[in-house]
């Protein structure tokens, strides 16, 4: 980083310092950095009071840092048991057999779903790229409307299943 007299100063310039933090931050080549590593970018060329500030300001509710930010949570804990269901069609297992040959009507996919209970279990033919969405009306006209909405549905917490559903 140079000195503070070798770089250009940008005080009073409230948009010229917005566009320098987003071609600082967003440019496809600057990589959406963090807070720090766009103010050593930026340190390297301008300067203008309270520019951490400024930068905070900008990056922090970024969405796209949002979504590629690494978690800092600990890992999730044991597994616990799950308690045993009282009545059939309460408690619920969802997953998806994928990389199925196509049938057919296109269908390379298969949604399961099981009765913790009972066993009892229904193979729904799907496509590999159905949505969340499309899960949850399969869910509905085959598993709803023949036992009911169930306490609790498990499953492996995919974009399938989380998603809009």
């Amino acid at each position: 980083m140079g000195t503070r007299y070798s770089r250009i100063s940008v005080s009073g310039y409230d948009l010229l310092r917005t566009l320098l933090i987003q071609e600082s931050h967003d440019n496809p080549t600057s990589g959406h950095f963090g807070v720090d590593k766009t103010m050593k970018t930026l340190q390297r060329n301008y300067y203008w009071p309270n520019m951490a500030d400024d930068v905070r300001k900008y990056v922090s509710p970024c969405t796209a840092c949002q979504i590629m930010k690494s978690s800092h949570q600990r890992a999730a804990g044991l597994l616990q048991p799950l308690d045993p269901p009282e009545r059939p069609w309460q408690y619920i297992t969802m997953d998806y057999v994928t990389g199925l040959p196509a049938g057919p009507s296109g269908n390379d996919a298969i949604l399961v779903v099981v009765d913790r209970l009972t066993k009892m279990a229904h193979f729904i033919a799907c496509q590999q790229t159905i949505t969340a969405e499309q899960t949850a009306q399969l869910f509905i006209a085959n598993v709803i409307r023949l036992h009911g909405l169930p306490t609790a549905i498990i499953s492996d917490r995919g974009p399938k299943f989380t998603s809009n559903f």
